[in-house]
């Protein structure tokens, strides 16, 4: 038994020792490549037929490729976030939010400036009462589907939805 043993250690291959100060580069994965691109007060994403305005007073950064944020938005004057999201495949709910309870949703005949598809509305109510509010836009495409949110400060409720449905009435799809 020991000889047998020993025989399938010997047999083990070994790996080679990794030179001190050599660093590997990351995984193709690890990359920090944008969605999109910002230019002339636009976001427009490079996989998928959107974009959408960026007005004066708001500021934006892209999402990282192969996540399903494409673009996170932010209102200087109340708070509001808008992020846009795309998600492969069709689905007729929205996708879950960590510590959020979606607790309206209406397939009805909604429409937004813009878009020419109905659009699924709803509203995400957080377990933390002081949290922003989440009012999503869902719109099944063919390959994917978008989930465009507004977070919008409790405090600020009246004016963080004006600012926020001004911005997504600018989506457009190619």
């Amino acid at each position: 038994m020991l000889l047998l043993s020993l025989l399938a250690l010997s047999s083990c291959k070994k790996l080679p020792k990794q030179e001190a100060g050599v660093v590997l580069p990351p995984p193709r994965e690890a990359l920090r490549i944008p969605t999109g691109k910002i230019a002339d007060g636009q976001y427009q994403d490079q996989r998928y037929p959107f974009q959408i305005a960026i007005p004066p007073g708001w500021s934006a950064e892209t999402g990282i490729n192969n996540q399903s944020l494409r673009v996170r938005m932010r209102h200087a004057d109340t708070d509001t976030v808008v992020e846009v999201h795309a998600y492969p495949g069709t689905f007729s709910s929205p996708r879950p939010r960590d510590g959020c309870v979606w607790t309206f949703e209406d397939a009805g005949p909604y429409t937004a400036p813009g878009l020419t598809e109905p659009l699924l509305v709803s509203t995400c109510t957080p377990s933390d009462i002081a949290e922003p509010r989440v009012f999503g836009h869902l719109l099944p495409q063919e390959t994917h589907t978008w989930q465009l949110e507004l977070h919008v400060p409790i405090d600020r409720l009246s004016p963080g939805i004006r600012a926020g449905n001004s911005v997504l009435q600018t989506v457009r799809l190619r």
